[in-house]
């Protein structure tokens, strides 16, 4: 598996504003670590489509055999249940009964079947319906609905790894860690409970990632735990697509890996392999075995931590650079719930990426910038939403507020009913000083195949929040408007009247632009169906001073 590849620039947009060139980039809004609508956000966008450790192969290696689980406990709550058919087949199967949703499995044990206690409806161990009593009379019954839905299982080293929805395939999330580590046999290792525990950290779980993700930090926070152990000059991080792994040198007699010819490390005395797979586990490779550590995000500010170690090679335990891994969790919990404490202030934004020590966090803000999309866009609109000089400062936004500025600009989109592209030009009229209602026009082209439509609209817009003191932000409104419809080659056109509805989100005039994103549902006269639009856009200030921005005229 090669090194991921940065694609052409040109290529790349990202919401959150992720630079790929990580010499130019900015990391994530602080607003991103405490935002509990972007919390939520992910758990349905990035942890419901991951893979996530469900068990371990030891517990389910007799035919019979039930284990039920609850996946990502605090976060996604998703009841499931492992089994193991009479054929021998592991399966990760739904817990929640296709009749009336009650848990049909509540302990470990061994069965022949699987019966809801609730109406009696019975599974066999490879999730399908068997027996339902009193639907005789049910038309249609059973169908595959009424089956058990199926998790995708797959196994590696020592555990079985599920998945609700996979947004990547397995195989390639995993190929980098078996590329270094299959000649370990890491499937031979054996759970030890005594070295395994649970941790509470108040920090949002990306907060807590990015400090896994960059050795910076070890010769500040870890220099008497870890600095006779790692060479630091020689510590590196190695980005794939889904994953990334640093590689920790050892410092001389300290215990190490010699990993065998043909290896990528040939050569080195490797002291542990630290693997990060996107968006929550981390595969800490030691002499004497594994530590897995699963982040379980539980709120914005609260995040689980589970350490299980995996021994393979008892006689090298307590030494190296994973003998105090305790020891070296407790001063990776205070710096990040301290960076916890310090994203909340008013006067921190964002900051930069060292381009040789911090590859691993700006590898994994692209990709949650990826799964978080559009949306996140229209979230960091509004998060900039008060004037840029008030907010750095910290200071109220003042009380008397002139005239906002007039508005032109640019826009770009798509309409999501039809698929055709759209680029258009508008100009945005304040109406009331405060900056709570606006006229705006709007003119755009819809490109589809052969087909060129061009709309304008003269729309009013309104500002709820500018009631309270909030510039900019959330708006919505309506109006009325034209569409021409041509035809390339024919030269009739035909003309209708059309109205629309308006949302959107508006950022404040910060420096010379003011970014926007709005979505528009139009509808045209004799046509049957409705026009539906995203697009982003920036606009520039002619006159005006005040509301929406330091913009003045003549400085």
């Amino acid at each position: 598996m090669r090194p991921v590849e940065e694609p052409p620039e040109a290529e790349v947009t990202y919401p959150f504003g992720v630079d790929p060139n990580i010499a130019r980039a900015r990391t994530l809004p602080a607003e991103i670590y405490r935002s509990a609508a972007v919390f939520d956000r992910a758990r349905e966008r990035i942890f419901a489509r991951s893979w996530q450790p469900v068990g371990e192969l030891a517990s389910l290696k007799a035919p019979g055999r039930v284990v039920p689980l609850t996946m990502l406990e605090g976060c996604l709550d998703e009841p499931l249940v492992l089994t193991r058919a009479e054929d021998g087949e592991p399966h990760c199967l739904s817990n929640v009964c296709t009749h009336r949703g009650a848990l049909v499995v509540e302990g470990e044990g061994h069965r022949q079947s699987l019966r809801c206690r609730y109406h009696g409806r019975r599974f066999g161990l490879d999730g399908r319906m068997r027996f339902m009593p009193e639907f005789e009379e049910a038309e249609g019954f059973p169908s595959p609905a009424d089956d058990l839905p199926r998790a995708p299982l797959r196994e590696w080293g020592p555990l079985f790894f599920a998945s609700i929805d996979p947004g990547w395939p397995f195989e390639e999330w995993i190929a980098p860690v078996e590329e270094r580590t299959d000649w370990l046999r890491p499937h031979r290792f054996i759970l030890d409970p005594t070295r395994s525990s649970d941790y509470l950290i108040e920090a949002n779980w990306a907060l807590y990632c990015d400090n896994f993700l960059e050795g910076f930090h070890l010769p500040y926070v870890h220099g008497a735990s870890l600095g006779d152990k790692i060479d630091y000059a020689g510590y590196r991080t190695e980005l794939f697509d889904w994953c990334n792994v640093q590689v920790g040198t050892a410092r001389r007699d300290e215990p190490a890996f010699d990993p065998p010819v043909g290896h990528p490390d040939e050569g080195e005395r490797v002291a542990a392999w630290y693997f990060w797979l996107f968006p929550n586990i981390m595969l800490n490779f030691y002499p004497w075995g594994l530590s897995l550590n699963v982040v379980q995000p539980l709120s914005p500010s609260r995040t689980r931590v589970l350490f299980r170690s995996f021994v393979g090679d008892a006689a090298k335990l307590d030494q190296g650079a994973g003998a105090e891994l305790h020891r070296i969790e407790m001063e990776d919990e205070e710096i990040v719930e301290s960076a916890q404490r310090g994203v909340r202030s008013r006067l921190y934004d964002r900051g930069r990426y060292s381009p040789t020590r911090e590859e691993g966090p700006h590898h994994f803000h692209r990709l949650l910038a990826r799964f978080l999309a559009v949306w996140a866009a229209l979230f960091c609109l509004a998060a900039i939403a008060a004037p840029a000089d008030a907010q750095r400062r910290g200071r109220p936004q003042p009380a008397e507020r002139g005239w906002p500025p007039i508005l032109v600009g640019l826009h770009a989109g798509s309409d999501n009913l039809s698929n055709a592209s759209t680029l258009g030009a508008h100009v945005v009229i304040p109406v009331l000083p405060g900056g709570q209602v606006e006229l705006g026009g709007n003119a755009d082209i819809f490109f589809l195949n052969d087909l060129r439509e061009r709309q304008f609209n003269l729309d009013g817009y309104l500002y709820p929040l500018s009631w309270f003191g909030t510039e900019a932000g959330p708006y919505a409104g309506g109006g009325i408007g034209w569409r021409n419809t041509i035809f390339l080659g024919d030269t009739e056109r035909s003309t209708r009247s059309s109205y629309s509805v308006v949302a959107g989100v508006r950022s404040a005039v910060v420096g010379p632009v003011s970014l926007r994103i709005e979505a528009r549902w139009i509808f045209v006269e004799d046509v049957e169906y409705d026009s539906r639009h995203l697009t982003i856009g920036a606009s520039f200030p002619l006159w005006g001073r005040g509301s929406r921005g330091p913009f003045q005229p003549g400085g």
